[in-house]
């Protein structure tokens, strides 16, 4: 008989979070693979052809968001650097970075994108568009070698960046466009955090930095996990709408009201203290909290972990 028999290793089934190639290490390449499937491209179609498999899908949200950016490319890329470090879907602990406060100029027919706190700048990633077609080519970054973690995608007006070294800021990114519309539009996730900006093309370029446009939006809590309080963040596009943000249990029965008034356009906050309609401390788990206006609703997920 045998006995006293110990098996190490890691199931061929498991999840290695961040190991994008399959090949049991976690490195940059891992993180640029990222960085091209979130632009469109097909990083890894000898083993995974887009859309990827769910397993592939899981390793690569290492920030654990249900999404994957260029934010999930930067924290690989970190840990590649620091291995001590864990992921958030490993130990559940969120990054969630200071707003580094993104602004879009037009420089002639050039875009160039900065942020006014370059430090607290870890990713982005973006799509461009207009009414009436648009061509994006010539990305360039200064510094160039912020150009060492970056992707793009011409054809689908597609660009994502993560921060290469802590030392290495970026100063700005810049691509050259070219289009008939009056206006040209960027989605934009920042740090992970959606953005919408518009950029005016008619006329002369204004000196003023172009900041994120008012659109309906719900940002994920942050933090999350949380304990005892979270804020989230929300936009609404236009003045004087009817607006309503509650928060729910897995059983749909509604725990808070938070926002029941007529508010002004643009981005705003509230803050859940973890406490129910009658101010009493709800328990851990986890919650629901949708945002309307008229016509339009969004739900986001958030953990209470006490």
């Amino acid at each position: 008989y045998i006995d006293n028999v110990q098996i190490n290793g890691t199931p061929v089934n498991a999840v290695i979070y961040g190991d994008i190639d399959a090949n049991w290490q976690v490195t940059g390449y891992d993180a640029k693979y990222i960085l091209d499937y979130v632009v469109g491209l097909d990083p890894v179609p000898q083993i995974d052809s887009i859309p990827w498999l769910p397993s592939r899908i899981t390793a690569a949200d290492v920030n654990a968001d249900q999404s994957i950016t260029a934010l999930d490319a930067y924290l690989v890329n970190h840990y590649t650097r620091n291995p001590s470090f864990r992921f958030p879907a490993q130990n559940n602990i969120p990054f969630n970075p200071p707003d580094p406060g993104v602004q879009i100029h037009r420089v002639g027919d050039t875009l160039r994108i900065s942020a006014s706190q370059p430090q607290h700048l870890y990713a982005m990633n973006g799509v461009f568009h207009a009414m009436g077609g648009l061509s994006i080519s010539d990305w360039t970054t200064s510094p160039p070698s912020a150009m060492t973690l970056t992707s793009f995608h011409d054809l689908q007006r597609r660009f994502a960046y993560a921060r290469h070294n802590p030392t290495d800021l970026l100063t700005y990114l810049q691509l050259t466009f070219s289009t008939q519309a009056d206006s040209i539009y960027c989605d934009a996730w920042i740090n992970g955090n959606l953005m919408f900006y518009a950029i005016p093309t008619a006329g002369s370029p204004s000196d003023d930095p172009i900041l994120p446009v008012a659109q309906f939006s719900l940002l994920q809590n942050a933090p999350n996990p949380f304990n005892p309080s979270t804020t989230i963040r929300y936009s609404i596009p236009r003045d004087g709408l009817p607006v309503h943000l509650v928060v729910y249990n897995h059983r749909g029965q509604m725990i808070r009201q938070l926002v029941n008034e007529h508010q002004a356009s643009g981005w705003q906050q509230v803050v859940w203290d973890g406490r129910d309609e009658q101010g009493r401390p709800v328990s851990s788990g986890i919650y629901y909290y949708r945002l309307s206006i008229p016509s339009q609703t969004e739900i986001r997920k958030m953990v209470l972990l006490k």
